[in-house]
């Protein structure tokens, strides 16, 4: 039996569907990227308001973002409102950031979110740093080890030296038995549920809330 996702891009509103063939472009928001992004088409990932996303991949780092077409904003130009970012890493294994309001573990999220995928070495921090950089100021965020499969000491300090700006807080979930555990896994506290962690966070401004969002420019305008 042949599916039809094979040959259709099936899209839940009119202006996903225009934008899943509009050769529209923008600019990646990874820091220190600045690549080209290029419009994949409907997404069923993480979803804000009930609504599907479009996907986008960028053509330098291949990070694929999540957005929701926002309105226009004038001739020939959108905005997109970010919901998730995935940045590979190895095969099969990312950094991916979830934006507050979007879906993540635990349900909608408050805060940032940035869950590791896959190992935790030097170079999977680098690109975690990076992620982490990329996000609003001042900076806020869980940082999700639920799904680490491997752990070496260069990443593990790497990971504790990430936070270096005392107007940033971040702090680490790995869910567990107890409610907050002081693993030897990397030299940080680590919380066990997404509601100890956020108390952990403490108080969100509104500015480290904001989502990133995509001028997208259709290449004729």
């Amino acid at each position: 039996m042949t599916r039809l996702d094979r040959f259709f891009l099936f899209a839940n509103k009119v202006e996903e569907a225009l934008a899943s063939f509009a050769p529209s472009t923008a600019k990646c928001l990874i820091h220190g990227c600045g690549g080209t992004l290029r419009a994949d088409g409907p997404n069923n990932g993480p979803v804000l308001g009930g609504e599907a996303g479009i996907s986008f991949t960028c053509l330098e780092c291949s990070a694929k973002f999540v957005a929701q077409i926002t309105d226009p904003q004038g001739p020939g130009v959108r905005e997109a409102s970010v919901l998730s970012i995935s940045i590979p890493t190895y095969d099969n294994e990312q950094i991916r950031i979830v934006s507050p309001g979007a879906r993540g573990r635990g349900g909608v999220l408050t805060a940032f979110q940035l869950d590791v995928t896959g190992r935790l070495d030097l170079f999977t921090t680098e690109i975690l740093q990076k992620a982490w950089l990329t996000l609003p100021t001042p900076r806020r965020a869980l940082i999700g080890l639920c799904d680490v499969s491997e752990v070496t000491s260069a990443g593990a300090t790497a990971l504790g030296s990430l936070c270096h700006d005392a107007r940033d807080r971040m702090v680490m979930l790995r869910q567990a038995d107890e409610h907050e555990t002081q693993s030897s896994m990397v030299p940080l506290r680590i919380y066990a549920t997404v509601e100890a962690a956020l108390q952990a966070l403490g108080e969100i401004p509104g500015e480290s809330r904001m989502p990133s969002v995509l001028s997208l420019k259709d290449p004729d305008s």
